[in-house]
């Protein structure tokens, strides 16, 4: 009989569990165990005869139990690539099994009867294995269709556990491959690893939203360590990458009008109409969705607000019936056919402000009526299947209009004849560190797409629009206002959130955790490293009854300068955060 430590993968205190089996196990290998009435996945750590440890199970003071059987007799995972995993635990201060969960292909027990797989000793026996870093899964065949190769393979969680499989022993095995994939490629088995390249790197994407908030570029860079590989950022598009042509549009109010100026008379004054009714692919960017996201009383000012939300509700129109309806974008709370009558001043003038893809996309096909329009948002594509089947409807169209949220950059873009981008201002005035530098991109990206680029702004001398065509001046001028109020990339920012119904029982809390951060920073000599901020409401402070608030964390120091030593003193320092709070650690928004 043999004595096997195991190291399971569900979320334990000690997740390093001891069983026996009647043969012994590689370390590595692949078994189920009993837990909890259940059977779980987990693998040996380690496997000794018994009469090497029976003095300690004597002692135990616990039955153990038997494995319930082997799913791989041969380890799947290499050491490099357990290396790796142990740093990216460390970087997010989570588990290993947690780890090892996101990592392996899915379902596990699909493994089943994988074949022993000879690991090369020497690296330099092999050829080198390459990957190919996107952003999203829209980009995958975009980009592998640059590569005549039958080396070359497009790799995602999602495709047929058989093709999982089969990658996972090429790979594992040294085989000198090109991986194009998405961020799970990071945890594939690599060998013999000597090049990283990300794609897009800096789309918004390559962060998860959920826990435990991977950045895909911090983890390029830690595999990168671990393999001692180069690592590099390119571009997606195969447009012109030279000066972008655009034209900044003056979108001011009418002072000898009470309500703003509608986006078609705009367009009329400011844009060559005859040529634009030329135009085959028109891409219009409107980060608003609906028909315009705020509703107003004319009369005395009040906003239309959700009861449950601390935000204001979004109109929508029905396009054929021209129903009405109010729709909170946060609880998804929705008011049918509102009554015209200010609940606060009864009077009956009801005013719009501000501009959605509804709108924008009713404006335009006055001026373009022969065009076909698609409005793409989460409200008309809820599925990626949607997101694809609509975004080449709008490529195989000759004339075709896309009116699009912030999703288009989900999608490799064809060849524009004009791009729009509408509301500028709005997006450059969200209160965050990456404003400036979000629509600065959205403007690049498009630009290299499009024969043409008209930017609505009601101020056309914002320092911004003077760098469209010089980006290193506008990235020189960034980093330095980053690094003067400590914001990445010359700081880690974690971002701690609570949520709770009662505003003072939130506020109460926040205030004693913050104080205990700070306790135990001036106790362990550590206040120099780490800067805890007071607790403040969410941009979106109330959502569904429930109150939000943050506390921002910095450690000051850039990614290349944190030690393993400052993450351990950072992990450490979290431990005073109590369950049910979400910790973001690398934070890319304050809000």
């Amino acid at each position: 009989m043999y004595i096997i430590k195991a190291l399971v993968l569900e979320f334990l205190p000690d997740p390093v569990l001891t069983y026996y089996a009647k043969q012994p196990l590689a370390r590595g290998n692949l078994i189920t165990v009993p837990l909890r009435g259940k059977d779980a996945i987990a693998f040996v750590v380690s496997s000794t005869h018994i009469k090497e440890t029976k003095l300690s199970v004597k002692h135990a003071g616990y039955a153990l139990q038997p494995i319930k059987g082997v799913i791989s007799d041969t380890s799947i995972i290499s050491p490099r690539q357990k290396l790796f995993f142990e740093r990216v635990a460390l970087r997010y201060n989570i588990v290993l099994p947690l780890v090892l969960k996101y990592a392996l292909p899915s379902p596990t027990k699909t493994f089943l009867h994988f074949p022993e797989v000879s690991i090369p000793k020497r690296f330099d026996s092999v050829g080198f294995q390459r990957l190919i870093l996107v952003p999203s899964e829209a980009f995958l065949a975009y980009v592998a269709q640059d590569f005549d190769n039958e080396n070359v393979i497009v790799y995602k969680k999602t495709m047929p556990v058989k093709k999982q499989r089969e990658v996972w022993i090429k790979i594992l095995r040294g085989d000198p491959v090109t991986v194009v994939g998405l961020s799970s490629a990071l945890f594939l088995p690599w060998h013999n690893l000597a090049f990283i390249e990300i794609l897009e790197t800096h789309n918004g994407l390559y962060k998860s939203l959920s826990a435990p908030f991977f950045d895909v570029n911090i983890l390029a860079r830690e595999l990168a360590h671990t393999h001692g590989s180069d690592v590099t950022q390119g571009a997606m598009t195969r447009h012109s990458a030279g000066n972008i042509a655009y034209t900044l549009i003056e979108d001011k109010k009418d002072p000898t009008r009470r309500r703003q100026l509608d986006v078609f008379s705009r367009l009329i004054k400011n844009v060559p109409l005859a040529a634009l009714q030329q135009c085959d692919k028109i891409v219009i960017l409107v980060n608003r969705r609906g028909y315009t996201p705020f509703v107003l009383c004319a009369s005395c000012g009040y906003m239309y607000r959700c009861p449950k939300c601390s935000v204001g509700f979004v109109l929508h129109e029905n396009d054929t019936s021209r129903a009405k309806r109010l729709v909170c974008h946060h609880c998804n709370y929705v008011e049918k056919n509102p009554q015209d009558v200010c609940p606060e001043c009864h009077g009956f003038l009801t005013g719009f402000s501000g501009v959605g893809t509804e709108k924008v996309g009713e404006a335009f096909k006055q001026i373009l009526p022969h065009h076909t329009f698609f409005i793409f948002d989460s409200d008309t594509v809820k599925t990626l299947k949607k997101e694809k089947e609509m975004f080449g409807r709008f490529n195989e169209s000759s004339e075709g209009v896309l009116v699009a949220t912030e999703l288009i950059f989900k999608h490799p873009l064809p060849q524009l004849d004009a791009s729009f981008i509408i509301d500028t201002d709005r997006m450059l005035n969200i209160p965050d560190f990456w404003s400036g530098e979000r629509v600065f991109r959205m403007i690049r990206t498009l630009g290299f797409s499009s024969k043409h680029v008209y930017i609505f702004t009601r101020d056309v001398t914002r320092p911004i629009f003077g760098y469209i065509n010089t980006p290193e001046n506008f990235f020189e001028r960034e980093n330095k206002a980053r690094e003067r109020y400590g914001y990445p990339p010359f700081v880690e920012l974690t971002k701690i959130t609570y949520a709770h119904s009662n505003k003072e029982s939130i506020e109460n809390t926040m205030t004693t955790l913050v104080t205990q951060m700070r306790t135990f920073l001036i106790d362990n000599n550590t206040e120099v490293l780490f800067e805890v901020s007071d607790p403040s409401p969410a941009f979106v402070s109330k959502i569904n009854r429930r109150f939000y608030y943050h506390i921002i964390l910095r450690l000051k120091k850039s990614l290349t300068e944190i030690t393993d030593d400052d993450l351990r003193a950072r992990n450490r320092l979290l431990l005073l955060v109590p369950r049910g709070f979400v910790v973001n650690i690398g934070a890319s928004s304050i809000l």
